[in-house]
């Protein structure tokens, strides 16, 4: 398994209990409503691309559409996944959707990892940093062929 920027919270616990309080404020009202919502592009900017280029940033235009927001908001249980399993965690170190503080928590709650991997980059590392991205999946990938 191989975790980027993953929100991972404690069991029994919602992603919004371990969000920044804007993003989780914002998230539990439009939750409430259960119509599928697109991210505000000053919440993209601030939260996802901060600091992306400008050229890279421009990639996500037109890329966002409509999701719910209740997966936020529902507890969901990890008590059946595989241990066996090797995880890799990829740290965004630039990650304000998601702060390095709040990865390693979410690392220590999930047990632990085999391999971390930090990056210098915002939450959305596909965009920021798609060919380091690349090069880190296939190179954990061919640890395990």
């Amino acid at each position: 398994m191989i975790f980027a920027a993953a929100f991972l919270p404690l069991e029994g616990t919602a992603i919004v209990d371990s969000s920044p309080w804007v993003l989780a404020r914002i998230a539990r009202r439009f939750a409430k409503k259960g119509v599928p919502r697109e991210t505000p592009a000053w919440l993209v900017r601030f939260a996802y691309v901060n600091g992306v280029p400008l050229r890279r940033h421009r990639f996500m235009h037109g890329k966002l559409y409509p999701e719910s927001l209740r997966i936020l908001t529902e507890t969901l249980p990890r008590r059946e996944m595989p241990s066996g399993i090797p995880r890799t965690w990829i740290l965004t170190g630039r990650d304000r959707a998601l702060s390095p503080k709040l990865q390693r928590k979410y690392i220590e709650a999930l047990g632990g990892v085999q391999s971390m991997t930090e990056v210098d980059t915002c939450h959305c590392l596909m965009v920021s940093e798609p060919e380091l991205l690349a090069e880190i999946l296939v190179e954990r990938c061919r640890q395990y062929t």
